[in-house]
């Protein structure tokens, strides 16, 4: 695969009940021409992925900052923000879609979120 881009970068929280090995395989899923580095790294054509344990994780609260897991996702060289922004939408549909709440903390939250619901009212594909 090709160099990150460090410019483009955002954390995912998710919260959900599968464990971190569950969670990269189901990520490996997702991505078309996926490939697995590691146990919890995954790339696809556009972006790095990397399923990280969160250690503010509670339970008890409701904060999306506590929630289980995040995932570091970073664009590849050549990717420009528009294209990532897309990966990052079609990512977050993915992951609402099995049920769990998704949550990206990064620059561009507002302009995430409006493609985010946009990819929500596709119909799906293959």
């Amino acid at each position: 695969m090709s160099s990150i881009n460090v410019d483009l970068f955002c954390e995912i929280y998710v919260s959900t009940s599968l464990d971190r090995e569950a969670l990269t395989e189901l990520l490996y899923d997702f991505g078309k021409n996926a490939v697995r580095h590691d146990f919890f790294k995954v790339d696809t054509n556009e972006i790095s992925m990397r399923v990280c344990k969160n250690d503010s994780y509670d339970p008890q609260k409701d904060s999306f900052v506590n929630f289980k897991f995040y995932l570091e996702v970073n664009a590849f060289i050549g990717v420009d923000q528009p294209y990532f922004l897309l990966a990052l939408a079609k990512l977050m549909v993915f992951l609402k879609k099995q049920g769990w709440d998704a949550v990206a903390a990064c620059d561009w939250e507002t302009e995430l979120a409006a493609l985010v619901e946009d990819e929500m009212k596709r119909p799906a594909t293959e």
